[in-house]
């Protein structure tokens, strides 16, 4: 699994909504490069979302981390995306 971006989150769940934005808006560029090279997603790659919780995460105040990742399952793919993205 390959991290893309990190973004500051609230650790209020209402704030759930907000996250899900924010991550979306980044993860637009990402979706569109997968797009184009013609793989499945769901069955090549996908993409996920991890809270990165405890003392350990926290940045500043009540603010935590909220994680994506790209979970690449084909060898041709993770190349593509290592020459694009690395």
């Amino acid at each position: 699994m390959e991290e893309l971006f990190s973004i500051k989150v609230s650790d209020n769940a209402d704030d759930e909504v907000w996250h899900n934005e924010a991550v979306n808006k980044k993860l637009t560029k990402y979706e569109k490069w997968f797009k184009k090279t013609k793989f499945k997603r769901g069955k090549d790659y996908d993409f996920l979302q991890q809270y990165n919780g405890g003392n350990t995460a926290r940045i500043e105040d009540s603010l935590l981390k909220l994680d994506v990742y790209v979970d690449i399952k084909r060898d041709e793919l993770k190349m593509l995306y290592k020459l694009r993205w690395k």
